[in-house]
């Protein structure tokens, strides 16, 4: 871009997607794109439309390389049926140290994932709010913070097995959970923290990240 001053014509580079022209929403669309490949590839298996006929590694040449048209099958995986035998049956089928590890895998995966949507929101926060700080954050980094949401997940679910709260078929006795409906201290303590520890403390961190987000987008399009 060519521009005029009192000392004569000077040419300006400037470049697309870089500093105050960069798109507020481009790391929350990855992140969207990320979450929707993975919740895809987790629910389906990819296999080529012909069985043994891999796509082609030659590339097309344009402006850009990119791959030749081929086709893929999306298989549906399938889960183990524990729960969806045992509702046929009406009633529990696998026996008892079965129905406790589904109950601490169950929430085992769901505490972790509370965690991750948080940890999530943070990265963001601090990817578009604080982007001087987001440059610091390091692939060592993200992965801890993974393990970390794990780590955390693994405790709380593994708790009701030394004692605290338990696992049992709760409802129509076709699914494990910790219990819910007793007066118990020992089993009430334990909702009550993980209520608070595993949900409410999530939710107000996301909500105050993704505040910021919104806060720090707005101002950007003015």
């Amino acid at each position: 871009m060519w521009t005029n001053n009192p000392k004569g014509r000077y040419f300006h580079a400037i470049a697309p997607q870089v500093g105050p022209r960069a798109c507020p929403g481009e790391s929350i669309a990855k992140m969207e794109l990320f979450l929707y490949l993975a919740s895809m590839i987790q629910r389906f298996e990819l296999h080529p439309a012909e069985p043994g006929q891999l796509p082609s590694l030659e590339p097309q040449i344009g402006m850009i390389y990119f791959p030749q048209p081929f086709q893929l099958r999306f298989v549906e995986r399938q889960p183990i049926p524990l729960t969806m035998t045992s509702a046929w049956a009406h009633r529990w089928l696998w026996g008892r140290a079965v129905s406790v590890l589904e109950g601490f895998l169950v929430y085992f995966l769901g505490l972790s994932s509370m965690y991750i949507l948080m940890a999530i929101a943070v990265d963001r926060y601090i990817a578009i709010s604080k982007p001087l700080l987001g440059a610091k954050i390091t692939k060592k980094m993200a992965v801890l913070s993974c393990a970390m949401c794990f780590v955390g997940g693994f405790l709380w679910s593994a708790l009701p097995l030394m004692g605290w709260n338990e696992y049992t078929l709760e409802g129509a006795g076709i699914s494990s959970s910790v219990v819910w409906e007793s007066t118990d201290p020992s089993y009430t303590s334990y909702i009550y923290a993980i209520f608070f520890a595993c949900l409410v403390l999530p939710l107000v961190v996301m909500f105050y990240a993704y505040h910021g987000v919104l806060r720090t987008v707005s101002s950007s399009s003015r």
